[in-house]
């Protein structure tokens, strides 16, 4: 059961990756699907850490401690994970900006 909790979280470690990439190379949207995208990628991957790293609990506070990590790791997904990823990714300018800037 641990080996198959293991994979399960690394899966959604690689959907975490997936859908930061795909959020910045969209250009980093602002809109709520984004966002909303962001923070359950983020939650599936805390909670499912949780569940590896604290299944030997009883199933109350598992469930809490995957409630918590969850939302935790899904609000730095939404939220401050992108904002690092300009460094890796940077936002494309937008044509309007570099008329101006030429000018």
């Amino acid at each position: 059961m641990r080996l198959l909790t293991l994979i399960f979280w690394l899966l959604s470690i690689g959907v975490v990756i997936w859908v930061q990439v795909w959020h910045a190379r969209r250009g980093y949207p602002r809109s709520v699907r984004a966002k909303l995208g962001l923070f359950l990628s983020g939650f599936l991957c805390g909670a499912s850490g949780a569940w590896f790293v604290f299944s030997g609990l009883s199933v109350a506070i598992l469930g809490g401690m995957m409630a918590i990590l969850g939302i935790l790791m899904g609000i730095y997904s939404a939220y401050i994970f992108p904002g690092k990823m300009e460094t890796w990714i940077p936002r494309r300018s937008t044509a309007s900006s570099t008329d101006s800037e030429r000018s």
